[in-house]
């Protein structure tokens, strides 16, 4: 295994612990998985494919949360505006984590998408 792979390997497996400290649990209630893993990410991903952990709606609800996402369009349809009412024409309020699953699905790199909020 290179390096690239292993960064890539460890990058997954802090996403992965992020969302597991908040509260992910791809199998229901595990603590006793918990408490006998050393590295829970790892059994994880041993059993389930990156693709379904990332896309699945308890990661995104633990990874990103429930906290309201605000994104305002301007009257030509992007999402740059300025803070005038005037200068938008509709907004969406999610919460976070239904903002961020499609975006995630949008990005190129997916990895990088995620790694964007690994500090939050």
């Amino acid at each position: 295994m290179n390096n690239k792979e292993m960064s890539k390997k460890t990058l997954i497996e802090k996403i992965i612990d992020k969302a597991f400290k908040r509260g992910y649990e791809p199998y229901g209630n595990h603590s006793n998985l918990q408490k006998y893993s050393y590295n829970y990410a790892q059994v994880i991903m041993n059993n389930l494919s990156v693709e379904s952990i990332i896309f699945s709606h308890s990661f995104a609800k633990a990874y990103w949360g429930e906290k309201r996402v605000q994104r305002r369009y301007s009257r030509d349809n992007s999402a740059n505006c300025g803070e005038n009412r005037n200068d938008y024409k509709d907004y969406t309020i999610k919460d976070g984590w239904q903002y961020h699953l499609p975006q995630l699905a949008l990005a190129e790199d997916r990895l990088k998408y995620l790694e964007k909020f690994l500090d939050e």
